[in-house]
């Protein structure tokens, strides 16, 4: 499949300005792999956004975050925008939630005190991203033991390892007392 991919972008004119762009992404799976495409579609949420949405955590039955991770959707919506934009993905509810999630940011409500949970396919595009959204403090994050939420993290990366081709580490968080939050192995391979 991947030989195959890898000839039709060989095999095409390409205007030398663009390159492979997302939109010629989606449509060579359209058009040569239709069958990879999820067919579900996505329901728009009734509700409002409030400013603060649960990313990671026990309510979505996650074993690697013991403590609440929150992203602050009021920072959020330039950077949406730009994901929508430039990337997509063969899963037709993930892909028209990240499309919609622009538009569902706009009407925000500021003055509500609750926290928003994430859809299904708002969950699956914003998930890998909680590195970045800490980076760029849009966060808060519970601690269940201390039944306090915290701005500041202690992050740690441990097990810093190279086998071969292959790196891998831990990932760990604590909050500021020393409860660990999140924790999980990770790795990838070079080629």
């Amino acid at each position: 499949m991947l030989n195959k991919i890898t000839n039709w972008f060989n095999k095409r004119p390409t205007p030398s300005k663009k390159g492979v762009t997302t939109k010629s992404i989606a449509n060579l799976f359209r058009k040569q792999y239709p069958t990879l495409i999820t067919k579900e579609s996505y329901t728009k949420p009734q509700y409002r956004s409030t400013r603060w949405a649960v990313l990671h955590g026990p309510c979505y039955g996650e074993k690697k975050f013991k403590g609440t991770l929150l992203i602050d959707l009021s920072q959020m919506f330039e950077w949406s925008q730009n994901h929508a934009k430039k990337t997509w993905t063969n899963q037709t509810v993930t892909q028209e939630a990240k499309e919609y999630f622009p538009e569902w940011l706009t009407r925000i409500d500021l003055e509500t005190e609750a926290v928003t949970i994430l859809d299904k396919g708002q969950y699956e595009f914003l998930k890998d991203y909680y590195s970045d959204f800490v980076n760029e403090d849009w966060h808060q994050i519970y601690c269940p033991q201390c039944k306090v939420t915290y701005k500041k993290l202690d992050r740690q990366t441990l097990n810093k390892e190279k086998t071969g081709s292959e790196l891998s580490w831990t990932i760990q968080w604590k909050c500021i007392v020393g409860h660990v939050l999140c924790r999980h192995d990770t790795s990838i391979r070079l080629f």
